[in-house]
């Protein structure tokens, strides 16, 4: 259960970092262009 619960952690990690990369790159494409 402990090894399922940190991939679970790791994985809502990895999609804020991705979600958060994504804003990024909305953000930054106007600049951009």
């Amino acid at each position: 259960m402990t090894v399922l619960k940190g991939e679970v952690v790791i994985l809502l990690r990895n999609m804020k970092s991705m979600s958060e990369r994504k804003t990024a790159l909305l953000i930054n494409v106007p600049d951009n262009v």
